[in-house]
Formats: structure tokens, C-alpha cells, sequence
């Protein structure tokens, strides 16, 4: 399951204009039942070189039912967003800024003992790109990025509490870093890429359990 934001061409020759479009999907087989809603916008504005783009999708399936008639929990609601803007000062410069949010709830997982409620993703980039790849010095690159995500697991909240104790299990994931990378042309057939990759990620999760939910 994933989001693919629709991509525009080079702003600096994109005629202004908005699009939007959307699709949705019910599929069904013989031994499942899956229900699919996407929705995708897209809004572009060029001029002067600067684009918005914007793009949002959702995903969702019910449990199915196996060969035997027994209901398999895996059902899932998710939902994504993203919203870039990008100013492209000439042919061969660009400098983007954009900020993606996923949001999945009731999300149920058979044989795990836990179901999660909700698990969130924040995340933001910062993108800067030079160079058409003539003379001694080529392309340069620089990314900088920051995520945030966090994430519930009980057993009681999306499914029948039958286990001895109740249990809630909330984790966090911060990642954070960047990147800068230059192609360098040293010779004929002598190409260099040098570049650095820093990167920094913090988890923390937590279990608490209790002899009812009201004590988690």
C-alpha cells in the first residue's frame, strides 16, 4: 500500500491550468471481499516558475472470509495527503518543499494478539537540485528530510477482550538527516559522484498491561 503524488512537468513550460480527477473501485473475489475507494486530486498552478501540487488518496479493505468460511481480520482504513511546492528559478534549478500525512486507523491483524487504532506519518522534505551535467562540475543534489510516526497496539479496543490482561503498546519513530551529493566530470570517461549521507532515528515504545482496559 503506498502513494504515488501525481508529478508535473518543468513548471518554467507548463501552461497554467488546474486538473483534478478522482476513481473509485469495488473489487470481489471467491474467497475474499475487498472494497477499494481511491480518491486522487491534483491542482497545478504555474507561473513564473513556481508549481503547487497537490494530491490526496484513500485505501480501504474489510476482512475476508477464507475458503472455510471463517472471517480472516484484516481490514484497514488509510488515508494519504500531500502538498508540494516547487519554484524553478531557470532551465536547470529547482527548489522543493513539500509535506505528506498518512493516517490509518482500525487497522486488525490476525494471529498478533493486537489490533492498532491509529497509526500516524508526518513527514516533511526540502529538496534543491542544480546542474544540467555540463562541464567539470555536473548535477548537485541536497535533501533534507524529517518524519514523525506514531503508533497504538491493543487488544481490546478493535476486537472482543478475552485475553488475561488487557495490554496497549504506543511507539514513536522521529527520523530525521539529509543528503548532498555532486557529479563531478574529471575526465572524458572519468566520472566522480561524491557526496554525504547523514541520518538520525529516535523509537521509543512502551507496554503497559492491567487487569482491564480502564487500568491500561
Amino acid at each position: 500500500m503506498g502513494f504515488r503524488p501525481v508529478r508535473a512537468a518543468n513548471p518554467r513550460t507548463t501552461k497554467n491550468g488546474i486538473g483534478v480527477s478522482a476513481s473509485c473501485t469495488d473489487g470481489q473475489t471467491a474467497a475474499e471481499r475487498i472494497v477499494r475507494l481511491s480518491i486522487t486530486r491534483a491542482a497545478q498552478e504555474r507561473f513564473f516558475g513556481r508549481a503547487i501540487d497537490a494530491a490526496a488518496d484513500r485505501f480501504a479493505m474489510d476482512s475476508y472470509t477464507d475458503g472455510d468460511g471463517e472471517e480472516i481480520p484484516s481490514a484497514f482504513d488509510s488515508r494519504n495527503g500531500l502538498l508540494a511546492l516547487t519554484w524553478t528559478p531557470d532551465d536547470v534549478t529547482s527548489l522543493s518543499l513539500s509535506y505528506e500525512a498518512n493516517r490509518t486507523k482500525d487497522a486488525l491483524y490476525a494471529g498478533a494478539g493486537m489490533d492498532s487504532p491509529y497509526s500516524d506519518n508526518d513527514a516533511v522534505r526540502l529538496k534543491y537540485r542544480r546542474g544540467d551535467g555540463d562541464g567539470a562540475l555536473g548535477k548537485m543534489a541536497a535533501d533534507v528530510y524529517w518524519s514523525e510516526v506514531e503508533h497504538l497496539m491493543d487488544n481490546y479496543s478493535l476486537r472482543e477482550w478475552t485475553a488475561p490482561m488487557a495490554m496497549r503498546a504506543p511507539s514513536t519513530s522521529d527520523s530525521s538527516g539529509g543528503r548532498f551529493w555532486i557529479d563531478l566530470h574529471l575526465q572524458e570517461k572519468l566520472d566522480l559522484t561524491v557526496g554525504i549521507d547523514i541520518a538520525r532515528n529516535t523509537r521509543e515504545a512502551l507496554r503497559f498491561a492491567g487487569a482491564s482496559p480502564d487500568n491500561v
